[in-house]
């Protein structure tokens, strides 16, 4: 497929989902373009991930990060792909990147790529194919992270998510990394039209006692840390808007 249409179907899909107006979707569609084509055998980091908005009266409930253990972010995490996905990722030689155990890590689309099949690649996600869905994703990062942090309260088997908005971020250069760096956020929240649902997240809200949750208001997350000095990651503010003020986290090493 030509380049011209798969930056069209990308930036459709994107448009769509409310990533971005339409003017900075147009700027990105332009960047692509140019990252295709200079120092296109390049490598360039890829992530795609869902994150779960949890709000009441404007505080967020944000959990410790595994990999960035001073840090706290959404619940949520790195969408995987299906198996079935394997010779397409391998024709785009998508080579993963593990910052988890294996088994944790398993299929996660996030990794390395050759700047030219970027564009390809971004194409493919807005596909649907082959891969987790954004709100099947926040459901099981969702239970994983609660078990992380010993929280003992059950995810509502009835519970379903809806769309808020899809962040396209770059192509930029990550703080001391060497290469550019692509990602996509997907963030999501909790449709509470049910009374056990609506216990579940009030559940959440009231741990005064878990080291690992937080809850912070949209001040805190501006500023990039709580009132009790906790470091807030700065994709936070992905669950207010589009756009991020903050810098980067250092890249995990």
């Amino acid at each position: 497929m030509a380049l011209s249409k798969i930056l069209d179907a990308l930036f459709e899909h994107i448009i769509q989902k409310g990533a971005d107006r339409t003017i900075g979707a147009l700027r990105t569609r332009s960047k692509l373009t140019t990252f295709k084509i200079w120092k296109s055998s390049e490598e360039a980091r890829v992530a795609f991930s869902a994150i779960l908005s949890l709000e009441i009266d404007n505080h967020f409930l944000i959990v410790r990060n595994l990999h960035r253990p001073e840090t706290f972010a959404p619940f949520g995490g790195v969408i995987k792909y299906f198996d079935s996905a394997s010779s397409f990722l391998n024709s785009v030689e998508f080579r993963p990147h593990m910052l988890a155990p294996a088994g944790d890590a398993h299929n996660d689309l996030r990794g390395f790529l050759p700047r030219k099949h970027c564009s390809s690649l971004l194409h493919w996600y807005t596909l649907n194919n082959d891969r987790e869905q954004g709100n099947d994703c926040i459901r099981r990062e969702l239970k994983e992270e609660l078990k992380e942090a010993e929280v003992s309260i059950q995810v509502p088997t009835n519970i379903r998510f809806k769309h808020v908005r899809t962040i396209f971020e770059g192509p930029m250069i990550p703080p001391g990394a060497n290469y550019q760096q692509v990602r996509l956020f997907e963030v999501w929240s909790p449709i509470a039209d049910k009374t056990n649902i609506k216990n579940f997240i009030e559940k959440l809200f009231s741990i005064s006692d878990n080291s690992h949750i937080i809850s912070v208001n949209s001040d805190d997350i501006r500023v990039g840390r709580s009132r009790d000095n906790h470091v807030i990651a700065p994709h936070c503010e992905y669950l207010m808007t589009s756009r991020k003020k903050l810098p980067e986290s250092p890249m995990i090493r």
